[in-house]
């Protein structure tokens, strides 16, 4: 099994981003419904959020959405993480903090 990261945007992403969310079990429709707005605002050229979308053999499986922190030096927030219910425990979620982890402190 190999994880491929990317941060192009393909049709069906945004559908697969809040049926993964949902599928965690952990967020409520209103919480569904602001990953959403803060996924379709990360899309923007001129947004401070930055996206990862994680895939398994063409499938998306994974998300994470972060940012800079305005209100301090050098920190970022991570805003939304999420792995599919049925991905759990392959390691996804880790590959996902590592990329952001690794894009934060550039």
């Amino acid at each position: 099994m190999e994880i491929y990261l990317r941060n192009q945007i393909k049709d069906g992403d945004r559908d697969a981003v809040g049926e993964i969310t949902r599928s965690t079990g952990f967020f409520t429709d209103l919480e569904v419904d602001i990953a959403l707005e803060v996924f379709d605002e990360a899309q923007d050229s001129d947004s401070d959020y930055h996206y990862i979308i994680a895939e398994i053999d063409g499938r998306v499986c994974g998300y994470a959405i972060w940012g800079r922190d305005e209100q301090t030096v050098d920190s970022h927030e991570l805003y939304w993480i999420a792995v599919d219910r049925q991905d759990r425990g392959k390691g996804i979620g880790s590959v996902i903090i590592e990329y952001v982890e690794n894009r934060s402190e550039e």
